[in-house]
């Protein structure tokens, strides 16, 4: 890191400190051999002071990095220090604005992101499903359990849902606080999403809102929050539970991907027949 560079508390920064983090968190994407047949496009975001942008060119040897730095003064410390690298492009710009549509159809990852914009990403990464295929990310220790949980766990949550959707999530390594410039006050999970088709066609329109209502207030039961935030009427609702075999206590975080799929199925086809309240 370089001594005169600071960070910025507004924007998040959190710089990694030791070169072996940086190598280790590079070393979870996949082979550079199968990235280089694949002629796929790498991208990092917040690169900071080019930390994990080393070891990932050294890595990718044969493969473009494109690196989004929404810091201008990172940008400009960035651009000095890898001035000498070609396969390097530096963009400043909002990674939750950024268009990866220029990369391609096959976009690898990397990134070690600001806690408050971890989420934004996640749903940024699954905006651009189709193009992105593969992700390394550090996140929060708390968010990194939310994405990577089940549904049964305290956890499950339409982040994870979302998430999951889309990507196979798998938790890497752990980091102390003390790996990082400046140290924040939690610990740091890196993990990696895996593109994989989970459905043989997208989910119907009505699934989030389903998933949001269905989490709005998790004290209460699911089927008061549906009822509630989706309009449906009560005695249909226990229709389509009976159809689902739910019971009528059910609650979100004990509910599948895949059993929030056929019930927003279902809600949806009633508000199509006109038939929701």
């Amino acid at each position: 890191m370089n001594s005169d560079l600071k960070t910025k508390k507004s924007f998040g920064q959190r710089l990694l400190k030791f070169s072996e983090d940086c190598r280790r968190i590079s070393e979870l994407g996949p082979p550079p051999e199968e990235v280089r047949l694949s002629k796929a496009m790498i991208l990092e975001i917040g690169p900071g002071a080019g930390a994990l942008t080393t070891p990932i060119l050294e890595r990718y040897q044969q493969s473009p990095l494109t690196a989004v730095e929404f810091d201008r003064d990172m940008v400009g410390a960035l651009s000095e220090k890898f001035r000498n690298h070609p396969r390097l492009s530096i963009i400043q710009a909002d990674i939750l604005n950024f268009d990866p549509q220029s990369l391609g159809e096959n976009i690898i990852v990397f990134g070690n992101l600001p806690y408050n914009i971890s989420s934004p990403v996640l749903e940024w990464t699954c905006k651009h499903r189709d193009r992105i295929q593969f992700c390394v990310y550090m996140l929060q220790r708390e968010v990194a359990a939310r994405v990577s949980s089940g549904p049964g766990s305290k956890d499950w949550s339409p982040l994870a849902i979302m998430t999951q959707l889309w990507f196979d999530v798998q938790e890497g390594f752990g980091l102390g606080p003390e790996r990082f410039v400046p140290p924040p006050k939690v610990s740091s999970t890196v993990i990696t999403l895996s593109r994989r088709d989970f459905l043989d066609a997208d989910p119907p329109p009505l699934f989030e809102a389903t998933v949001r209502a269905g989490f709005r207030t998790r004290r209460k039961i699911m089927s008061k929050n549906l009822k509630m935030h989706t309009g449906i009427d009560a005695e249909l609702l226990l229709a389509i539970y009976s159809e689902l075999d739910f019971e009528r206590t059910r609650r979100a975080e004990e509910t599948s991907i895949e059993e929030f799929v056929a019930l927003s199925e279902k809600i949806e086809a009633c508000k199509t027949a006109g038939r929701a309240e």
